[in-house]
C-alpha cells in the first residue's frame, strides 16, 4: 500500500481555487502529502540527482513543464502517487495505492493515456525510460510544445510499445470521474492566459 502523495505547484500562495481542492487531498488522500514549489524542487532534485537533471529543471520556462519533469524525478526516486494540482478528491484513491502493481496508469475517456494521476513504486522501469526520454527531449529542444516535449506524448509512445503488462494497472475514466475524483476544468489558472497551451503561443518553453 503506497502511503505518499505529491503534487507541484511552481509558487506560493496558491490560488484560493487551488487551495480548496487541495484541502480535499488531506480529507481524502493517504497520510504523507507534500506539495512541491520550484525552489523546493530544485532543491530535491540537487541532491537526489546530478547536474544533467538539475539543468534540465532549470530549462523548463513553463510551470507545467516543470511539473511534468518534476513528477517523474520524485516518483522514480521515492515512489508514490502523483495528481495535478487541479483534481480534488471525492474519496480515498485506492485504485492508485493499493498493492497489486508495480506502475498505476490513468487512461482518459479518448483512450491514452495522460499524466496528470499516476503511481508506481520507486524505481520502476518503464516510468524511468518515461524521464529518460524527457530529458533527451529538453536537452534537444525537440519542439515548443510541452505535450510533446515533457507531457503526454511521451508517455504514450512508451506504454505504446506494449509495456502495459504484468505490473502495471490502467485505470480508465468512468471508473474514477465524479466517484474517486473530480477534474477541475474550470479553475482560474485554465483561462487567463497561464495555461501552458496558451502560454507556449507566444514564448519559448525554455528558459536557457
Amino acid at each position: 500500500m503506497l502511503t505518499r502523495m505529491i503534487g507541484y505547484w511552481d509558487t506560493r500562495p496558491w490560488p484560493d481555487d487551488i487551495r480548496e481542492v487541495n484541502e480535499t487531498w488531506h480529507v481524502h488522500g493517504p497520510e504523507d502529502i507534500t506539495v512541491y514549489d520550484r525552489a523546493e524542487a530544485i532543491d530535491f532534485i540537487s541532491k537526489v540527482y546530478g547536474q544533467r537533471e538539475v539543468d534540465a529543471f532549470a530549462a523548463c520556462n513553463v510551470p507545467a513543464m516543470q511539473s511534468d519533469l518534476f513528477r517523474l524525478l520524485e516518483i522514480v526516486a521515492l515512489g508514490g502517487f502523483y495528481a495535478d494540482m487541479s483534481i480534488g478528491l471525492l474519496r480515498r484513491p485506492d485504485e492508485f495505492l493499493s498493492p497489486g502493481a508495480d506502475l498505476v496508469l490513468y487512461r482518459r475517456w479518448h483512450g491514452r493515456i495522460v499524466n496528470n494521476l499516476f503511481s508506481a513504486e520507486a524505481g520502476n522501469a518503464v516510468l524511468a525510460e518515461i524521464l529518460a526520454r524527457v530529458l533527451r527531449n529538453i536537452e534537444a529542444r525537440i519542439a515548443n510544445d510541452v505535450w510533446h516535449v515533457t507531457g503526454p506524448k511521451v508517455w504514450n509512445e512508451v506504454t505504446d510499445t506494449g509495456r502495459l503488462t504484468e505490473g502495471i494497472r490502467v485505470v480508465e475514466h468512468a471508473a474514477i470521474a465524479g466517484k474517486t475524483v473530480v477534474f477541475n476544468q474550470d479553475l482560474f489558472h485554465k483561462k487567463d492566459g497561464r495555461h501552458w497551451s496558451d502560454v507556449q503561443r507566444s514564448q519559448s518553453i525554455y528558459r536557457n
